[in-house]
């Protein structure tokens, strides 16, 4: 079982390129593109996903290059995984008073 983070540990922000139409046709090419771009990124900054919403998605498996094509309804798998992204992140209560008291000194 998979331990939540502790609380005041820094998680990267989840990222999603996302695209309402392509010019290209091959969701093999899609693919190794997203793969190649991201490559040389730091792991900790790569983007999740990939989103055309008239072709596919393609989500990077974590901390790898490797990625799952959904070329069946990808806005609804879009949906899914980004719920999924935010039910597996840690919540914690947002103090607004202290966050509001900031901006007064």
């Amino acid at each position: 079982m998979k331990m939540p983070a502790a609380e005041g540990s820094v998680l990267r922000p989840r990222g999603f390129v996302f695209a309402f139409k392509t010019k290209w046709k091959d969701v093999s090419t899609i693919d190794s593109c997203f793969r190649e771009v991201i490559e040389p990124i730091d792991d900790h900054c790569r983007p999740n996903g990939v989103c055309v919403i008239d072709t596919c998605l393609i989500r990077r498996v974590p901390h790898t290059l490797e990625t799952r094509v959904h070329t069946d309804h990808p806005l609804l798998h879009f949906f899914t995984f980004l719920l999924h992204s935010i039910q597996t992140m840690p919540a914690w209560l947002v103090d607004l008073e202290k966050y509001f008291e900031s901006y007064s000194e």
